[in-house]
């Protein structure tokens, strides 16, 4: 009879204090975050391990009030796997800390369709760490909407928007940088020219993987469009337009900008 009455007891005060969290929730689909079972039989246990739920989701709740990001919310929703406070709560800290940091360079950008670039999750759960990555994506995010802005033909933006390889800063840099130099290249080729139904002839990207053969090939692309334009300008058959706009077989980037600071 004791251990019954006992039970029955806490069976009812458990019951009260979920009807309480309950009412003062209104977030509905995150109710479940309260309905884990106990393991504990013994009553010291048990209310602690309730009180440490109850925090957890208030502050969980506070985190979701404070952002307007609905479909981002979930970042910052994850549970944690210690059962011990002070764990949690740092834990809860360094989360609430990404997502700020997060949520401020979303607000900062407004190409859309870019704005996964920045959402992959850090693998690191050490506040520095974490923090190191986010501001090297961040930077190299700033440098590719820079790179954006600055060009005003819109069907080629792509060669910008080819992600890097590599995880370390310098590399990446150096890379963004040649592909914005053989963009500036090719948009200068293609403003000098007023046919417009070869404009193609001198977009097309180079087949070799050396800067120095890509440069001269470049030039000599050039030299015998000026040629074919002269020879176009002095005849009358439109059938020949598409002498050269043959597609390129090279992806690789980072072997020409080896060898293009060279260059």
């Amino acid at each position: 009879m004791p251990t019954t009455v006992k039970s029955a007891k806490e069976i009812m005060r458990e019951y009260r204090l979920h009807k309480k969290q309950l009412a003062a929730t209104t977030i509905d689909d995150d109710v479940s975050f309260l309905f884990q079972p106990l393991t504990s039989n013994s009553i010291p246990s048990t209310v602690k391990s309730a009180k440490e739920r109850m925090r957890e989701y208030r502050l969980h709740k506070k985190q979701l009030a404070a952002t307007t990001i609905d479909d981002d919310v979930s970042f910052s929703s994850h549970p944690s796997t210690s059962n011990s406070i002070p764990t949690t709560v740092k834990s809860a800290k360094e989360r609430m800390r990404e997502y700020r940091l997060h949520k401020k360079q979303l607000a900062a950008t407004t190409i859309d369709d870019d704005v996964s670039f920045l959402f992959q999750p850090s693998t690191s759960n050490s506040i520095p760490t974490t923090v190191k990555s986010a501001k090297e994506r961040m930077r190299e995010y700033r440098l590719r909407k820079k790179q954006l802005a600055a060009t005003t033909i819109d069907d080629d933006e792509s060669v910008l928007s080819q992600p890097s390889t590599s995880n370390s800063t310098p590399t990446t840099v150096k890379t963004t940088k040649e592909r914005l130099r053989e963009y500036l290249l090719r948009e200068k080729q293609l403003a000098a020219t007023t046919i417009d139904d070869d404009v193609s002839f001198s977009s097309h990207p180079s087949t070799s993987n050396s800067t120095p053969t890509t440069v001269k090939s470049t030039k000599e692309r050039s030299r015998e469009y000026r040629l074919h334009k002269k020879e176009l300008a002095a005849t009358t058959i439109d059938d020949d337009v598409s002498f050269s706009s043959q597609p390129s077989t090279s992806n690789s980037i980072p072997i020409q900008i080896s060898q293009g600071t060279n260059a």
